[in-house]
């Protein structure tokens, strides 16, 4: 809950701050373009100030780039690195957990199952995140070709190619474990 609030509000304050910004550039355009103060200025002030105006919005929109091309790049590495942290952390409280079960048996005297010491990966786990890498990778795809007309929407291809290795390894292992079955 806390982690959704928090997003929440980084979201508010991102919107807020483009908002900001839109309405500080609407406030000037009002003061440049009244025509009160074009009457009182002659054709050389006159073009000299829509030379600023021209100059300003050029300025403005190169702006816009330098932060898109500095965003894109460390966002992405920011969001690799929150994920892996993320995922980091699961993964030590669920060693954790385990960990505590083990102890628990051992602090009874009884022996831990055979089925806590071997992880089986269960093949079905394969199939869904074949599955879903797939439609990850298509949604990717898709969406980014659609509102970015770059070469960028081509790194859709490697959820896409990952989820097709998930699926190929998942009827590989099921032919093999159909193969193994005794009786054929």
């Amino acid at each position: 809950m806390k982690k959704i609030l928090m997003f929440t509000l980084f979201l508010v304050f991102v919107f807020a701050g483009a908002f900001a910004q839109q309405q500080k550039d609407s406030i000037k355009k009002v003061v440049i373009d009244s025509s009160s103060a074009y009457s009182k200025l002659n054709a050389h002030q006159i073009f000299e100030l829509e030379m600023e105006k021209v100059e300003a919005q050029r300025s403005q929109s190169q702006s816009g780039k330098d932060r898109a091309e500095v965003f894109i790049p460390v966002s992405s590495f920011l969001t690799c690195i929150i994920m892996l942290l993320i995922f980091t952390v699961f993964f030590y409280k669920l060693k954790q957990r385990r960990n505590e079960v083990f102890l628990k048996y051992a602090e009874l005297g009884k022996d831990i199952p055979k089925e806590f010491l071997h992880e089986e990966h269960n093949n079905s786990s394969k199939l869904s995140k074949g599955i879903i890498e797939i439609g990850i990778g298509l949604g990717l795809i898709l969406f980014l070709s659609i509102f970015m007309k770059k070469g960028i929407w081509a790194v859709g291809f490697i959820p896409l190619f990952t989820g097709t290795a998930h699926l190929i390894i998942h009827f590989i292992e099921k032919k093999q474990k159909q193969n193994d079955e005794p009786g054929r």
